[in-house]
């Protein structure tokens, strides 16, 4: 896992506009949106989105975790794909048009027995918007 962090939470942190990328094994915190994707077929997997390299403690995003485009053809971000995203401030994932990931837990078996389980996002978990179904 490597850990990418922003430092005020005033700009995204990683923006994919087309192609065919894979993100993976990647941690994301203290950006506006983490992860914004656009067109094209790109994957998210096994990444730990709004939480530190250890899944356990929260320090967020300051608008989205991962913001999808309804361009985005692609359907393997959703169950199963590995991801955690809690913590931020906005919504876990905003949708245009794509189902979701693994959303508001902390990484359990890496999590010291003493914290609770939940690591909300603050607003939303998953927001659907612009005709997203």
């Amino acid at each position: 896992m490597v850990e990418v962090r922003g430092s005020s939470n005033a700009f995204d942190g990683l923006v994919i506009q087309s192609g065919r990328c894979t993100v993976r094994g990647l941690s994301f915190h203290d950006f506006a949106t983490a992860i914004r994707l656009g067109g094209g077929t790109n994957v998210v997997q096994g990444s730990f989105i709004g939480v530190d390299h250890t899944g356990v403690f929260p320090f967020g995003n300051g608008v989205d975790g991962i913001y999808v485009d309804r361009r985005q053809p692609d359907r393997r971000n959703g169950p199963g794909a590995g991801n955690l995203i809690s913590g931020n401030s906005g919504n876990g994932i905003t949708l245009a048009s794509l189902p979701p990931k693994t959303i508001g837990s902390r990484a359990t078996s890496l999590a010291p027995e003493s914290l609770n389980n939940a690591l909300p996002n603050s607003r939303r978990g998953i927001f659907l918007t612009n005709g997203a179904a």
